[in-house]
């Protein structure tokens, strides 16, 4: 009844149906490690072979499933490996930035972020936050664009910049506040400051009144995977506090980082700043806090 009702049902159920079948093939064919043929997926299924042959298609030209055309069969495709080391992935990342992120907290008194990137977005995966009674509200799962946060410009900064103007083809930068970066040409050139500096800053580009910065946590092969964040109201936000912040999560990013893998030659800030360093470049990027209380005061 349910599989007549998604047949018939314009709205969205057909979607659905095929989507349940490409989740069956998929738990099928990773029973038979050798491959498995197109007569066999569609028999075991009980499938019908028309519509079949359309979604192996798909999913072989995904990489979901891998096509051997000199046996005519099915295996497990890279791609499928690849969310599953994902998932592991994520699994070990909480697990190892946890307590660092929790000692971050404790000792500035601060909210300490972590989130992942999907596609031009990204996701709170977990946060410890501040006792102050000023602190960031993030809820673990939400999305926000990623160009507007500091955590959001770690994660971009490791992709292409060419992959990166092809996806913003067509779309338009959302505006979260005045400071918001809008323009894709500018978005890229902080993307490349972000990149050579090892950090990112976000001063009031998400919400007025919030500074932020973050820094990426990386995988055993050096890939960005994670960025791990201080964030802090402006009125204890100077560029004091977030050199703290900076030097903090640097530390702390290269411990997760090594926990997972990263190999120490690829961690920490690219420029090998000393806290002086980090200081002059910080405020640099801020306006003074005379002005952001100003236009806290006029929001």
């Amino acid at each position: 009844m349910l599989n007549e009702k998604a047949h018939l049902d314009p709205t969205g159920r057909t979607r659905a149906k095929s989507a349940d079948r490409a989740l069956q093939v998929l738990e099928y064919v990773a029973t038979v490690p050798q491959g498995t043929t197109f007569s066999d997926i569609a028999r075991a299924l009980s499938l019908p072979k028309s519509s079949t042959h359309e979604l192996l298609a798909v999913m072989t030209e995904r990489s979901f499933l891998e096509f051997n055309p000199h046996t005519k069969t099915y295996r497990i495709g890279i791609r499928t490996w690849e969310l599953g080391q994902a998932f592991v992935s994520h699994r070990d990342l909480l697990t190892e930035a946890r307590p660092v992120i929790a000692s971050i907290s404790a000792r500035l008194d601060e909210t300490v972020q972590i989130s992942v990137l999907d596609g031009l977005e990204e996701v709170y995966l977990d946060r410890v936050d501040s006792s102050q009674p000023l602190r960031v509200q993030a809820i673990v799962g939400s999305r926000v664009p990623a160009h507007t946060t500091a955590l959001g410009k770690v994660l971009l900064s490791d992709r292409r910049e060419a992959d990166i103007l092809n996806d913003l083809r067509g779309r338009t930068l959302k505006t979260m506040t005045s400071r918001t970066i809008t323009a894709p040409d500018a978005l890229v050139e902080e993307l490349r400051w972000v990149k050579l500096m090892g950090f990112a800053v976000d001063d009031q580009e998400y919400a007025t009144g919030l500074r932020c910065v973050a820094v990426p946590i990386r995988d055993h092969l050096g890939a960005t995977i994670a960025a791990i964040s201080v964030a802090l109201p402006i009125t204890r936000g100077g560029a004091e506090e977030l050199t703290d912040a900076l030097q903090a999560i640097d530390q702390g990013a290269r411990d997760v980082s090594r926990k997972l893998g990263c190999d120490a030659a690829l961690l920490g800030l690219k420029t090998g700043l000393d806290r002086a360093g980090m200081f002059e470049l910080i405020a640099g990027r801020l306006q003074p806090v005379e002005e952001e209380l100003a236009l806290v005061a006029r929001s």
